[in-house]
């Protein structure tokens, strides 16, 4: 986890890795060659990755990389790399997909930013800007719920890497966040109390205990997202 596979290469330079990162999507490249794709697209918007095409929110630079800052061309990469995950680590995306039908014309994809700025004349047709925000939320809240699900074996596997290294700490405040809320979802599912109870809808009875166990694992990962946001961007 400390770096990328033995020979293994940047599928971008297709040559060694020079100042290894891992992205989101557990994908490794050279920190120069990912920055250079994302500054060849949208700098307003997360760099995809060039083998998943999932929006890349997070970058973890290797340990080796991490110490040798003091090295000029080094210590510039590290920077980007820590202002990268400034500007998209805190958030999915940038930009939302949201496809709109109206009668008579099919379908119309736009393009709406999160935080909309609205001017007066938008303001005055109440109707069609509330209709707008549900599908913007609906579609929002779908697609951060799908990525969260896709960074789950990304976060996990650091996550526990950092737990059993003696050599990494967390800070104490997210191990209690993390500990805690493995505990409570342990309790609940040994409780005999169910919100689903099994004995009268038999398997469907442990949909309750899944969803619970799901809800703990997103809370446990998007905790220790913030830390790895914290540590390799800063506030």
């Amino acid at each position: 986890m400390d770096g990328p596979p033995q020979n293994d290469c940047c599928s971008i330079c297709h040559g060694n890795f020079n100042v290894p990162c891992q992205a989101n999507c557990s994908h490794w490249f050279c920190g120069r060659c990912i920055l250079r794709a994302w500054h060849h697209g949208s700098a307003l918007q997360p760099c995809r990755c060039p083998l998943c095409r999932r929006a890349i929110t997070l970058l973890i630079p290797d340990e080796a990389s991490q110490q040798q800052c003091d090295i000029q061309e080094v210590g510039r990469v590290v920077r980007e790399i820590k202002q990268y995950n400034r500007s998209f680590g805190k958030r999915p995306s940038g930009i939302i997909q949201v496809r709109l039908f109206s009668p008579g014309s099919g379908s119309v994809s736009i393009q709406l930013k999160i935080i909309l700025l609205l001017d007066e004349s938008a303001k005055r047709d109440t109707h069609m800007l509330m209709a707008l925000w549900r599908s913007t939320v609906d579609a929002y809240d779908f697609r951060n719920l799908v990525m969260r699900l896709q960074d789950l074996p990304f976060l996990l596997r650091r996550l526990l890497h950092d737990l059993v290294d003696p050599q990494r700490s967390l800070p104490v405040v997210i191990k209690a966040r993390v500990f805690l809320a493995m505990l409570l979802s342990v309790i609940y599912l040994l409780s005999p109390v169910d919100i689903i109870p099994e004995g009268i809808l038999g398997i469907i009875g442990f949909l309750d205990d899944l969803i619970i166990l799901l809800i703990c694992v997103l809370h446990v990962a998007a905790v220790y997202r913030s830390a790895l946001v914290y540590r390799h961007g800063g506030s």
